[in-house]
């Protein structure tokens, strides 16, 4: 019974996501298809997911242009000014920033102590030499984001010994983080299927079997 409910359980996790992204993926095709196909004169099948790729792609170019990326810094800014927008706009916008951007200021992912146990967070920016200074030097800043809520965390200020790096990518720590620990990182996972093929494979049989056998 325990074998058939781990089973279970393995083809939840394999479907669940599987399902999940699908109806993320059927959902936006049904919106931009719906859209388009109701305002526009002219349609055709496939026309709503090709535009919404050419849309992200215009507006990925626009932003490296000057002009238009002063018009979008002020709709960035018209849309601060509203409380509860701002706040889903602003963390939604800070987490994209984290998981895309190459050049975010996530440097390598540590892990360090805190309240008595030991606590996974990312490297940031440099600290200034002024900081550097009144502390004595050899510090980093380290920011630790807090579990289920990727928008807010704690920093703190360790120095360099304390920070043990992570071989980790920081798209797999923020997984890790975000899922509570649920998610391991990819080359962990796979070790620890291939130490549970390991332990299956190489049972020792017990002296009752090995009796009959004789």
């Amino acid at each position: 019974m325990k074998r058939v409910s781990r089973r279970f359980v393995n083809g939840l996790l394999v479907l669940v996501p599987v399902i999940i992204t699908a109806l993320v993926i059927e959902w936006t095709l049904r919106f931009t298809e719906g859209v388009l196909g109701q305002y526009l004169p002219f349609y055709f099948p496939g026309m709503g997911i090709i535009t919404l790729v050419c849309v992200i792609y215009l507006v990925g170019w626009g932003s490296t242009n000057w002009v238009l990326a002063k018009l979008i810094s002020l709709g960035e800014t018209m849309i601060g000014t509203i409380p509860f927008v701002k706040f889903i706009y602003t963390s939604v916008k800070r987490l994209s920033e984290a998981v895309l951007d190459s050049n975010s200021n996530f440097k390598r992912v540590v892990h360090v102590p805190y309240m008595g146990g030991r606590a996974l967070g990312f490297v940031m920016a440099d600290l200034s030499p002024r900081f550097q200074k009144a502390m004595g030097g050899g510090y980093i800043c380290v920011f630790i984001p807090w579990s289920l809520n990727m928008t807010s965390g704690t920093t703190l200020l360790v120095r360099e010994e304390e920070a043990v790096t992570i071989d980790i990518s920081k798209e797999e720590a923020l997984q890790y983080m975000l899922t509570a620990g649920a998610v391991m990182p990819l080359a962990e996972h796979k070790k620890n299927i291939a130490q549970k093929s390991i332990r299956k494979t190489s049972v020792v049989p017990s002296d009752e079997t090995c009796s009959k056998e004789i």
